[in-house]
């Protein structure tokens, strides 16, 4: 046999971190030499063919990460079988001859035979586990290594409620903090004994439906089974319109809603964003209110809206026609006084003293209505006339009352409305309503507030129906306002035109500002 060198290079993948074997040394006096190599590919030195059998067996050992074991051994591109493979060795007969050897060795991920033990259903304690393995036609193994198994007492569920947008639970024995799910998915950890109106919108805010449940949990305890579920729902969120409010003289408030649910009073000259609706309007106490447009309050927008709040009233020094046809200021009218009217129910000229007069306020500016009679009239925003197209009292400076609009004057004759414009000069100004006949003659001109729109009027006199009468009873204000406003005879449809478009909740809403600013 040739005197030459023996060659070997062994090839492993990357969780293969050594190869190590034993055979002859390079000079064959040693059979038990150790070899290794832990760079893939690296071709060693080991024997001379004269030294060695033609057929020896030399043993491999192999390193590998951990949980990694022996896949596949090629010799010689498969010339050579191994023998007596484990997870991490194997035997090769080697036959020299005048080539290397060649080993290419591949690993796998070791596979393992689990158990959960919690489905031995074992007792709550600490428990020791060995195992053995066992197969057909062999003998048992020894025991495996020992290990502790600790089965904790289980917390009972905990019961939960949702008040709104509130979480709440039942408080569970032991128990020291709560997880809360939502959809599945950890939502928060609460650290206290029970959930106790845990508020849910500050962590879920978009629209939809979510299902919500808690685990109880506690140190040395085994967290509890889930509780009964909820569902939460995120409502859309309401899309909110501008809302401007123009004061009419000192007008008032609004109460109003915004899309996020907050809500707050509106006065003065303002524009308030992203509003949805309008809840409540309240005067500064002024005998006749409107808003313009006239809207049912409760109200909810539709789009942006600009509403102004009106007051009515005259300005100081505007003369009141007395029942003998003379004239006392606006300012100097007592209750004592007998004030010329008009009786609507006999067409006639009548009198009435003073059911209600306005204390003494001021504004900035005021309406100057002149007619084709010379009378002039100053009113404070909306203050009504007699207007005889329309069988009804009307506000001047709307298109209601146009130029050329026809009423009655002091003297029993028809006059023409020939201008009206408004008057920037701060003034005082003052209100007064008649008793039953609640009407008055102002700067000469037939004048009243809503409530003498309450029948339709032709020819001067009231067109009266069937209505029934409602009795005092029905109404929570005192009887001289009863009989005095008329109240029973005023019909719903009126009520509603004249009462809630207006802000009154209801007629004793009404009564109730008369009272509060009563001269």
């Amino acid at each position: 046999m040739a005197n030459a060198i023996a060659f070997i290079t062994v090839t492993f993948d990357s969780n293969i971190t050594k190869v190590s074997w034993v055979g002859w040394d390079k000079h064959g006096s040693d059979k038990n030499t150790t070899y290794e190599t832990t760079a893939s590919g690296q071709q060693i030195q080991w024997a001379y063919y004269d030294s060695l059998s033609l057929n020896d067996v030399v043993s491999f050992t192999v390193t590998l990460n951990e949980g990694y074991v022996i896949d596949t051994i090629s010799i010689n591109d498969g010339e050579i079988t191994p023998t007596n493979k484990t997870d991490t060795t194997f035997d090769s007969p080697i036959t020299y001859n005048d080539g290397p050897t060649s080993v290419v060795i591949t690993s796998k991920k070791k596979s393992f035979t689990t158990l959960d033990l919690s489905t031995l259903n074992l007792e709550t304690g600490t428990h020791t586990i060995k195992v053995k393995a066992k197969g057909d036609g062999y003998a048992d193994s020894a025991f495996s290594n020992e290990v502790s198994y600790i089965v904790l007492p289980q917390l009972e569920p905990p019961t939960i409620s949702l008040n709104g947008n509130l979480l709440s639970s039942s408080t569970v024995a032991h128990a020291t903090s709560y997880d809360i799910y939502c959809n599945n998915t950890l939502l928060a950890t609460v650290n206290t004994v029970s959930i106790s109106n845990f508020d849910l919108s500050g962590y879920i805010t978009t629209e939809g439906s979510y299902t919500i449940y808690a685990i109880a949990k506690a140190t040395n305890y085994k967290d509890s089974p889930h509780s009964n579920e909820v569902t939460y729902t995120v409502a859309p969120t309401p899309t909110g319109y501008n809302l401007t409010v123009v004061q009419g003289n000192y007008g008032g408030t609004l109460g109003i809603t915004k899309a996020d649910g907050t809500t707050s009073n509106v006065g003065g000259n303002t524009t308030v964003a992203n509003v949805v609706s309008i809840n409540t309007v309240t005067y500064e106490g002024y005998a006749s209110q409107s808003l313009t447009p006239n809207i049912l309050i409760p109200y909810t927008l539709t789009e942006d809206l600009t509403i102004t709040i009106y007051s009515e009233c005259f300005i100081e020094g505007t003369p009141i026609t007395l029942s003998n046809h003379t004239y006392k200021n606006v300012e100097d009218i007592t209750y004592d006084d007998n004030l010329l009217v008009w009786d609507f129910d006999k067409g006639e000229f009548s009198q009435a003293k003073p059911l209600w007069i306005m204390k003494q306020k001021k504004t900035i500016k005021y309406n100057h209505l002149v007619f084709s009679d010379n009378s002039e009239l100053n009113t404070v925003e909306q203050h009504r006339i007699f207007n005889i197209e329309k069988g009804m009292f009307t506000y001047p400076m709307t298109e209601d009352t146009p130029i050329s609009t026809h009423t009655l004057n002091d003297k029993g004759e028809i006059v023409e409305l020939v201008s009206k414009e408004v008057i920037e000069k701060e003034v005082n100004y003052y209100n007064i309503i008649t008793n039953y006949h609640i009407n008055l003659f102002a700067g000469h001109i037939l004048t009243s507030c809503r409530l003498s729109n309450i029948y339709p009027i032709k020819d001067f006199k009231y067109v009266k129906d069937n209505r029934e009468i409602i009795p005092l009873e029905k109404f929570d204000v005192p009887k001289e306002y009863y009989v005095g406003l008329r109240l029973g005879e005023q019909p719903t449809n009126i009520n509603r035109d004249n009462a809630d478009y207006h802000g009154d909740n209801s007629v004793e809403d009404y009564v109730k500002r008369l009272i509060r600013d009563k001269k």
